[in-house]
């Protein structure tokens, strides 16, 4: 047992290798010096700063899984982006048959004055964390969830946004998962950029 919990940690990538350096072409991170402008009910505006505090290992989670929160974010200015960047770490599992709780599906809003009044951008599944398991001699097999320190890069028509309203839809929950297990639903970082070579 020893031995694949030493295994699990080399494995397990280390903060680090959590990066995205962009294309020269795609400038810089539209998402830096931005506030969290609201939370839905129950949620905290401290916590959710993690998913734009620029560290894409740090994660945010929810207090609850339902209801399933929002959190929209002010961007302090009119930008245009058709790129979204976005890390995916999970910080509760329960096991391979019973999930994680890292995002699987959102939904991107957006808006140039009032938050309130969001347009639809897009639903996107993300990729999450994998699942692996490894032998134990005499003792069957342990089963974890590893996360990739790789982002989900989403494509999106040019758009011209103030603030930017996340709704978390989905987690990675499995179909086993007893309720009081779907503890939150988590997000590590969402970043924001204009690929001007691939414009439209």
């Amino acid at each position: 047992m020893t031995e694949v919990i030493e295994k699990i940690k080399r494995l397990t990538p280390k903060p680090e290798e959590f990066h995205f350096l962009p294309p020269t072409s795609w400038g810089h991170n539209l998402v830096t010096g931005a506030t969290i402008f609201s939370v839905s009910n129950g949620e905290s505006i401290d916590s959710a700063r993690k998913l734009i505090d620029g560290v894409p290992y740090s994660t945010w989670h929810s207090n609850s899984y339902d209801p399933l929160p929002v959190v929209v974010v002010d961007l302090g200015r009119e930008v245009t982006f058709n790129r979204i960047v976005i890390f995916n770490r999970n910080t509760d599992a329960r096991g391979t048959a019973g999930g994680n709780n890292a995002t699987s599906l959102l939904r991107i809003s957006t808006s140039l004055a009032n938050p309130s009044n969001p347009d639809t951008l897009g639903t996107f599944p993300l990729t999450g964390p994998n699942a692996v398991c490894f032998k134990v001699k005499g003792s069957g097999q342990v089963c974890t969830f590893l996360d990739d320190p790789r982002p989900n890069i989403i494509s999106a028509r040019p758009t011209k946004a103030r603030f930017l309203q996340i709704s978390f839809l989905k987690a990675f929950w499995g179909d086993e998962a007893l309720e009081e297990w779907k503890t939150s639903i988590a997000l590590s970082e969402i970043m924001l950029f204009y690929a001007k070579d691939n414009a439209e």
